[in-house]
């Protein structure tokens, strides 16, 4: 090839690049490119280029036959090898575009997908807020060199249910009682076993986005305020003596509810056992 043969009898002239640069009127830079087939030397410069290294133009391509040494055979062949140089960068572009393109396309599916996610977990809080998040299931508080506390809310009717609130490694019993809606969709009454107001339950939001249960609500209960995150859907119920710990589901609770048990279930009954 041209750029091999170049670098062989400019070598056996004893010429560097920047030496043959000078004879052939060029930058070395130019040399440069031609012995890495970068670019390619045009019909006049093929002439002086075999006038610096005493070869033939047909040395210089290649070829095995003894081309004429007119300027225009010299610029045909010249052209041709242009042509191949032109179609391999071409081709390389027309790689380079298409990857591109491919990694554009992940980009816009992936942006997409992300958009409707937080779309739609835009949309359930948006929901939350007018409506109410999700009260029902297994709270904790945890607290920097505290026992952590527990709280459970399991809605027997549209209209409230039973909670607890539980502190296992504390060494006092659990506290139970009935919870109420307010006029606020996201606020709970708390109440004790008497029915007597104890304290509040305020739901700041709830989330399951890709399918991670979140959620932060605030209970006052008495004189404590208790910030709390979601743990899970099961309402967790522990013994008096923490000898035990159960879940009630949702379904559970609201199959008694529509039987008319209305507080006198079994599982209401367990609720509030000793």
């Amino acid at each position: 090839m041209l750029k091999d043969n170049l670098r062989k009898y400019r070598e056996q002239k004893g010429f560097s690049q920047e030496q043959l640069a000078d004879e052939v009127h060029v930058v070395r830079q130019t040399v440069s490119k031609w012995e890495r087939g970068k670019s390619v030397p045009d019909a006049s410069m093929l002439v002086e280029l075999t006038r610096a290294l005493g070869v033939t133009a047909a040395d210089l391509l290649g070829e095995s036959v003894v081309w004429a040494q007119s300027q225009e055979e010299l610029a045909l062949e010249a052209g041709l090898l242009k042509e191949r140089v032109s179609q391999k960068d071409r081709s390389e572009r027309i790689y380079r575009w298409s990857v591109a393109a491919l990694a554009v396309a992940c980009a816009v599916v992936l942006a997409v997908s992300v958009v409707y996610a937080l779309a739609n977990e835009a949309g359930k809080f948006a929901s939350g807020f007018e409506h109410g998040f999700k009260l029902e299931g297994a709270w904790i508080s945890e607290q920097p060199n505290q026992w952590s506390t527990y709280l459970s809310f399991g809605f027997a009717d549209d209209e409230g249910g039973v909670w607890q609130l539980a502190h296992p490694d504390g060494g006092t019993p659990p506290v139970n009682g009935y919870f109420r809606k307010t006029g606020d969709p996201n606020v709970y009454v708390l109440l004790n076993e008497e029915g007597q107001e104890v304290g509040w339950a305020h739901v700041a939001f709830t989330s399951s986005f890709g399918g991670n249960i979140d959620g932060l609500a605030y209970v006052q209960y008495q004189d404590t305020c208790y910030q709390v995150r979601r743990m899970d859907d099961f309402v967790d119920h522990y013994a008096q003596d923490y000898s035990s710990v159960w879940g009630v589901m949702a379904d559970r609770a609201r199959e008694g509810a529509a039987e008319g048990i209305e507080g006198s279930g079994d599982w209401l009954k367990e609720w509030f056992a000793e």
